[in-house]
């Protein structure tokens, strides 16, 4: 049976937006590079360390065992929405809606490519805002991906994709990651009132679906991008 074409649309959708991401992280990745670090040295710490870091913590050392405050959630919130490389990751889904002519009512040309990148921004930075600042504050879950950073690729691969279901709490234990959920539904619900040509159930499930899968394909990246970075910019001395 042959895939329907909104479905090889849809994956088409979730796979380049992966890879903008990743590009994303790529030159934020260069441009850590060529920038002195601070305490680096002193700390032992590569700028590929630091990066990678900001949002995460990794399973096998204390860092996941130290809950953030909720000035600390709300700061990570904030950094994640106005880090450059999420704006040129919200450049490229722009792009890719405009090609695709989602969203007809934005129009086309350069107007329309810069509503369709304020839409994509608004996106973002709500869904930041609510799933990683003001429900895991209410809810006292924390909002970073723990990485394993051990193990095959297919365990790892697997020991990330299971938070998109289980993610730990500030006191330590794992449940179903609740602030997750509700800050996709809640930041899909604020989009409707402007994204005027996709305001039915079947077109909020569909892209509430993606975003979902796109925090699963988000944490497979997170559990990876150290050991990419360290092959693409480590320090010869």
């Amino acid at each position: 049976m042959e895939p329907s074409e909104a479905v090889v649309s849809n994956w088409r959708r979730l796979a380049v937006t992966t890879i903008c991401l990743l590009l994303a992280l790529t030159l934020q990745g260069w441009a850590q590079q060529s920038e002195p670090m601070i305490g680096a040295a002193q700390s032992g710490n590569s700028p590929a360390d630091s990066l990678s870091n900001s949002g995460s913590a990794s399973a096998t050392t204390s860092d996941a065992e130290q809950p953030l405050t909720t000035r600390g959630k709300m700061i990570l919130a904030a950094k994640s929405s106005v880090d450059w490389s999420m704006f040129a990751f919200n450049g490229g889904v722009a792009y890719l809606y405009y090609t695709q002519r989602v969203n007809p009512s934005f129009g086309y040309g350069w107007g329309g490519y810069g509503k369709r990148f304020a839409a994509a921004t608004a996106d973002s930075t709500i869904g930041n805002m609510l799933g990683v600042g003001i429900f895991p504050s209410l809810l006292h879950e924390d909002p970073r991906y723990v990485r394993s950073g051990t193990g095959t690729i297919k365990s790892r691969i697997a020991f990330s994709m299971r938070q998109t279901i289980s993610a730990p709490t500030d006191s330590g234990r794992w449940r179903f990651p609740y602030s997750q959920w509700l800050g996709a539904g809640a930041a899909l619900g604020i989009s409707n009132l402007y994204y005027r040509d996709s305001r039915t159930v079947p077109a909020n499930v569909e892209k509430f679906s993606l975003q979902i899968a796109g925090n699963a394909g988000l944490d497979v990246l997170q559990e990876f991008w150290p050991d990419i970075q360290r092959r693409l910019f480590t320090h010869h001395r």
